[in-house]
């Protein structure tokens, strides 16, 4: 299929390369001899979403040809902010952060009328439940234990999507920020789920990065983060380290939902992400006694 598709946006002779596989359905290969990469997808290219970025003074790859099924973007290399975790680096991302959080989507943009809200999460924490605990831990539960789990994580849902909103990325990590020689600051890749959310989703979902360790520098800059975030939003300070707190345990249970579907389904690539994502999970429920009996499944 990829070939094809390529023959269709490419003129002349040229080989494709398949990167490693993600885990969303996109496929993405490098062109031999062009700073293009071909996505194999069933959706279209996000162009709205990089006009957004754009006008906000982001970085992220143009966008080239596209066709039924597929499309070409710029390649930004391999290095992705993974490779260097370092505090100057998440310095300039949270300085463009707050630049994007600020924007809101046209009433036109494709995404305009979605939201992080708590159908969605009770949705994703359903999935936590069902792939997670159920299928990859092998989980059995009793009619009452079901009861709880059902109750803690429909009262999650609520208190994560409470509070004031904001514009967020969705997946916001270390593998989605790519460090390009040729662009001046870190670049933003699948960003096509921006949508409005809870004011600390994409801080929570940088904090609780299941693909590497960050340091203590970084960490600090996060929490920083929160702190002038909360008060560019008014909230009172006793409430922002709580619900920044509520958002990273729904943020880590919804990956260990997506860890556990991937790693049913072979994926054993993500298995330290699965662990340091279930840490995370461990550490918040500690600090959250409303929701410590969740971590009973955890441990």
């Amino acid at each position: 299929m990829a070939q094809q598709i390529a023959q269709q946006l490419l003129t002349g002779e040229f080989e494709l390369h398949e990167l490693s596989p993600e885990a969303s359905p996109r496929r993405y290969f490098r062109v031999t001899g062009e700073d293009l990469l071909l996505v194999t997808s069933e959706q279209p290219p996000a162009i709205e979403c990089q006009e957004l970025l754009n006008s906000c003074g982001i970085c992220s790859p143009a966008y080239g040809k596209c066709t039924d099924g597929g499309y070409l973007i710029e390649d930004c290399a391999d290095t992705h902010l993974s490779h260097q975790p370092d505090a100057n680096n998440y310095r300039m991302l949270i300085e463009d952060w707050h630049k994007f959080s600020r924007c809101q989507l046209p009433a036109r943009h494709p995404n305009a009328g979605l939201a992080l809200d708590a159908a969605l999460f009770k949705r994703e924490l359903q999935q936590f439940v069902n792939s997670y605990l159920t299928e990859f831990k092998q989980l059995q539960f009793d009619t009452d234990e079901r009861q709880q789990l059902e109750d803690l994580c429909d009262s999650l849902a609520n208190d994560a999507a409470h509070g004031p909103q904001c514009l967020q990325h969705r997946d916001f990590h270390c593998r989605n920020i790519m460090l390009f020689d040729k662009h001046p600051r870190p670049t933003w890749i699948d960003f096509q789920d921006m949508q409005s959310g809870p004011i600390f989703y994409d801080l929570a979902s940088l904090y609780t990065d299941a693909y590497l360790d960050l340091s203590d520098e970084v960490f600090g800059l996060i929490i920083e983060a929160v702190v002038d975030l909360g008060d560019e939003h008014a909230m009172h300070s006793e409430d922002m380290h709580p619900q920044f707190q509520l958002t990273a345990l729904q943020r880590v249970l919804k990956a260990l939902g997506t860890f556990g579907l991937l790693l049913n389904n072979g994926r054993s690539d993500y298995a330290h992400a699965e662990r340091r994502a279930s840490i995370f999970a461990i550490a918040l429920l500690d600090q959250l006694p409303d929701y410590y009996d969740l971590r009973k499944y955890l441990s």
